[in-house]
């Protein structure tokens, strides 16, 4: 309940079209394609917004590409990688290389279905998404670790 109010006055302000703050919420699981070229090409969509956002110096800057808002964003909120044996640097290098390989059609959608590693990057992606989301909702960092606790407790 403690997240409930905030929730809704950012999807007031969506509604009264007085948008000032909002977020995408395309990330959201679509249980019946989650592992999709369409569909991670939609949460860098997604981050790409919420950089934009939360980073609007950096996001102008040419000489700022999606790797590194990537791993800038990683950094910001280190307990995504906690424990897995990947850099912040190496996933937003990945994640770019896929997204690469997509937009050039040299990725398919079996390929989302059998890569382990595709899958880790779109969790991870996601994770990413949720968080910046509740920081441009005004959360700050102890309360978006206090949200993720209760969420993966349930």
């Amino acid at each position: 309940m403690k997240y409930t109010a905030k929730i809704l006055d950012n999807l007031a302000l969506e509604l009264d079209s007085k948008v000032t703050q909002s977020i995408p919420l395309g990330h959201l699981a679509n249980f019946g394609t989650i592992y999709t070229p369409h569909r991670f090409i939609e949460q860098i969509s997604a981050f790409e917004y919420l950089f934009e956002k939360l980073e609007p110096k950096k996001a102008k800057n040419n000489k700022f590409p999606l790797k590194d808002e990537l791993k800038l964003m990683f950094d910001v909120f280190p307990d995504i990688l906690n424990g897995d044996r990947i850099t912040s640097a190496e996933i937003a290098n990945r994640i770019k290389e896929l997204r690469r390989n997509i937009v050039h059609g040299h990725a398919y959608y079996y390929d989302f279905n059998n890569d382990s590693n595709i899958r880790f990057y779109s969790i991870k992606i996601a994770d990413l998404i949720q968080r910046m989301s509740l920081k441009l909702m005004g959360f700050d960092n102890s309360e978006i670790s206090e949200f993720r606790e209760i969420v993966i407790a349930f």
